[in-house]
Parts: structure tokens; C-alpha cells; sequence
């Protein structure tokens, strides 16, 4: 059986199936036992200093199937395991050395780690800023605001991709359409227009007036402009499909050069009775 993850980039990664853990019912060993097992971890210890990490790890998972392994054990099989680009099992042995000892500030960050190499961000970001809290480093607490960074691109792609876009249609001769402050269209004018081809989120639409957040193009980040006036498109909606592509490229995935890449429907032409417009239009 393989298991399959999301990796940090999207992808799907398949790994091994996780090690077992230590059987149930054992709580205390022998001190037969209980050397065999400290003897078993000393290899491995040695086996990851000559970067044999495979014997490692097999030499921590006899060492945990005598049983009653300890959160230290179950954290040490975890490093290797991560080592070796498993993070699923390494974040299953993290969470056993938690529910054997909460308080362990090493399983919560590499936790974090192997979450992170998952792609799971908001995941890794808890469980890293947990293990700070217990322990606190510079090195992880710089990882941690990456980790966060990340988590934060992703929730604003997938709310950008959730939400209806809209894009400028009007103004070409002009340099963009006229924006507000408030709804109203006798409200002050803000002192630079947004630039035809600009993409906006919607926040609100009263009629024909929309409160936007730019997303692409230029001109203000906030405020409210008229979809149409006097039969004149000044902005049109976005498709769904449009929209899901704006949002990726929002989010810093694709780039130039992308050769499969569409861009959605023309939008609407001027209507012909439009023969004059006011200065909103303008």
C-alpha cells in the first residue's frame, strides 16, 4: 500500500505506508527488554552518523515494536523519517510523541516541518508556532513566518477564486473609468483613475454601482465605481473559468511563456445608441 500526500508545491507525492507503532498493551518492558531497546537506538544513532539512514530507521522501528516506546523514540524515528522524504509517517510519529507527552517542543516542530512538506500550511503554522511557544528558537520562529506567509497566499487565492471578478471594459480613450469614495455619485472623486483591463473583486453591488478591490491593473486598491451608464459598459463580469485563473496567477503560480494558457471572452462592444456620454461614463 502507498500513501498519497499533497506535496508543498500541489503535487501529489506517494510514500511508503507508515512504520507501526509500538503494540498496544505494553506499558512497561522488562529490563531484557529495555536494553534491547536502548541498544537498538544507540545503532541507529550510529547508522545516522555514517548517513546510513535506511538502517536508522530500521533499526528505530524494532526498537519501537518491543513496545512502550517513549515520545523521544517516536520523535527520533520521526527525524529520520522526514529525512527521507516521508512526512506522512513522520507526522504520524510526531503525534504519537504527543499523546505520550504534550509538552514535547521538538515534536511539534517537526510536525510542523513534515506538514509543511505536505503542503498542508495552516497545519504547519500551528503546530510551529506551538513548539515556539514551549521552545522558543530564531530559526524556527523565522520558518514559521515563511510557513504563515505561505498559508496566507493560499486563503486569499481560494477566497479570490470563491468571489465574482469584474473587469474594465471602459475608459480606453481616457486612461481608465472614473472612482469613488462612497456609493453615491455625487461623492468625491478619487484622484486617479482605474485603468482600463483592470480586474476587480467585488465587496458590493447596489445597482449599478460597485464597491471593488483591485486585484490586477492599476489604480485604486478600494473604492466604487458604475458597471454601466446611459447603456455604456463600463465594466463587465468575469467568467468563473476567468476568474479561477486570475486567482492562480494572483497567487504567483504560472508565468510568461505559458503557450496553453486562455484568457476568457472578448468583452461586450459600446452599445450603438450610445451617442453621448456624462462625465462618469467618461
Amino acid at each position: 500500500m502507498v500513501v498519497a500526500s499533497a506535496g508543498a508545491a500541489g503535487e501529489v507525492v506517494e510514500e511508503p505506508p507508515p512504520p507501526p507503532l509500538s503494540p498496544e498493551g505494553v506499558l512497561e518492558l522488562l529490563e531484557e527488554d529495555a536494553l534491547r531497546q536502548a541498544d537498538l537506538i544507540e545503532q541507529a544513532n550510529e547508522s545516522v552518523e555514517q548517513q546510513d539512514l535506511g538502517q536508522a530507521l530500521e533499526r528505530l522501528s524494532e526498537a519501537v515494536s518491543i513496545g512502550a516506546a517513549s515520545a523521544l523514540l517516536y520523535r527520533r524515528r520521526a527525524q529520520v523519517l522526514l529525512e527521507l522524504d516521508r512526512p506522512a509517517a513522520a507526522v504520524q510519529d510526531c503525534s504519537a510523541a504527543l499523546v505520550a507527552n504534550p509538552e514535547l517542543a521538538g515534536a511539534w516542530k517537526l510536525r510542523g516541518r513534515a506538514r509543511a512538506r505536505q503542503g498542508l500550511w495552516e497545519e504547519a503554522c500551528a503546530d510551529l508556532r506551538r513548539g515556539l511557544m514551549l521552545d522558543f528558537d530564531e530559526a524556527t520562529s523565522e520558518e514559521a513566518e515563511r510557513v504563515e506567509r505561505r498559508a496566507q497566499e493560499l486563503r486569499e487565492a481560494e477566497e479570490l477564486a470563491a468571489c465574482q471578478l469584474w473587469e474594465v471594459v471602459g475608459g480606453a480613450d481616457k486612461g481608465g473609468i472614473i472612482v469613488r469614495e462612497g456609493r453615491e455619485t455625487t461623492s468625491p472623486q478619487l484622484p486617479t483613475r482605474l485603468a482600463t483591463a483592470a480586474v476587480v473583486r467585488e465587496l458590493e453591488l447596489v445597482g449599478e454601482r460597485l464597491h471593488f478591490r483591485r486585484v490586477s491593473g492599476s489604480g485604486p486598491d478600494e473604492g466604487w465605481i458604475s458597471t454601466s451608464l446611459k447603456d455604456k459598459v463600463l465594466a463587465c463580469r468575469v467568467a468563473r473559468q476567468g476568474a479561477a485563473e486570475t486567482a492562480t496567477v494572483a497567487g504567483g503560480e504560472g508565468g510568461e511563456g505559458d503557450e496553453d494558457a486562455q484568457e476568457p471572452p472578448f468583452p461586450e462592444m459600446a452599445p450603438e445608441c450610445a451617442e453621448a456620454l456624462t462625465e462618469e461614463a467618461e
